[in-house]
């Protein structure tokens, strides 16, 4: 069905194995009502870091940099609550270079990983701001991320990712808000 192909139904091996049969079932419960209730959800959602997280692109913005010189940003909207109904979104801008230059460490951290990952555009330096390249673009990342986060649970729980996107920042602040306990170590 392709709307599984945006729900994460990923557990580690281990993770598996140290589940209760009622954790299973909650575990199936969950699925159950992540595919009823996003149907029509663009963008990747998954259950992880002690809660929903979900992403997706956002759209692009034109920007100028320090030295005045125009280059697009990406703009994605991250979203984690403990249940669907409490999610807090928050939005990330990074330039099409951040996203390259965290490609790279992706792949040398994670070599094993990296025929799974999508293969992003070439940078273009000279048309950088044509429209078609920026489109291009912009499918080839959110392909990119929505990978990591439906189907490579490792680089989504690396540090890497998580200074990219902010995550342990934004999920403490939340958690604040929410009144809830922040957990001692960190849960997939």
């Amino acid at each position: 069905n392709g709307q599984e192909a945006h729900l994460s139904h990923f557990l580690t091996r281990e993770e598996r194995r140290a589940m209760s049969p009622s954790q299973k079932a909650d575990w199936k419960a969950k699925q159950i009502d992540m595919k009823s209730r996003r149907k029509d959800f663009h963008g990747a959602v998954t259950y992880i870091f002690d809660g929903i997280f979900s992403w997706q692109m956002y759209g692009s913005a034109d920007a100028v940099d320090e030295s005045g010189a125009p280059y697009t940003e990406y703009l994605m909207r991250c979203q984690w609550g403990t249940t669907f109904e409490n999610m807090h979104p928050w939005i990330v801008a990074h330039r099409y270079k951040e996203f390259d230059h965290l490609d790279h460490q992706i792949r040398k951290q994670f070599a094993y990983l990296a025929c799974n990952l999508v293969t992003l555009p070439k940078k273009e330096i000279f048309r950088n701001l044509d429209p078609a390249v920026i489109a291009k673009r912009r499918q080839a990342l959110e392909e990119y991320m929505s990978r990591i986060v439906l189907s490579l649970p490792s680089i989504l729980r690396s540090e890497l990712f998580n200074h990219f996107l902010s995550i342990s920042e934004r999920i403490a602040a939340i958690r604040i808000k929410l009144n809830l306990t922040i957990p001692t170590t960190p849960s997939a």
